[in-house]
């Protein structure tokens, strides 16, 4: 008799697909922007929640294929303007990053701020307020 570890590693669980490659693989839509999947808090008031939502775009055409990677901390609904977007689009390799609220990406090591990208667009390396296009403290 197998356990139900051993059970777990072939175990499939499939949502819009009869035929799951992955442990669990969910298949939507054939064309369009589809909404894969909404991570999100359970809070009775929709705006008091934050998740992660999850993208993407079919196409034929390799190019016009993406998906998104979306945070939102404002009602976990990608509307709205407050939220944080990463982006594959199709075989092109570009990423885009894409901070949707008018403020700052920061990025850190050790928990200390390195490098700031203001919502005017000026970058600071080492500085906290840029007041340049760059600044680099030295």
């Amino acid at each position: 008799m197998q356990s139900v570890r051993e059970l777990m590693k072939y175990w499939k669980e499939g949502i819009g697909t009869t035929s799951p490659a992955y442990s669990l693989e969910v298949a939507v839509g054939a064309s369009g922007q589809q909404s894969i999947a909404n991570f999100r808090t359970a809070d009775s008031t929709a705006a008091n929640n934050a998740g992660i939502q999850i993208f993407a775009t079919p196409s034929s055409t390799a190019a016009s294929r993406n998906v998104k990677l979306v945070f939102d901390s404002d009602g976990a609904n990608a509307s709205g303007g407050d939220y944080f977007i990463i982006t594959k689009d199709g075989n092109s390799g570009a990423v885009s990053l894409d901070q949707q609220s008018n403020s700052a990406m920061t990025f850190n090591t050790n928990s200390t701020e390195r490098l700031r990208i203001d919502s005017s667009g000026n970058v600071g390396i080492g500085v906290s307020s840029p007041l340049d296009k760059l600044e680099v403290q030295v």
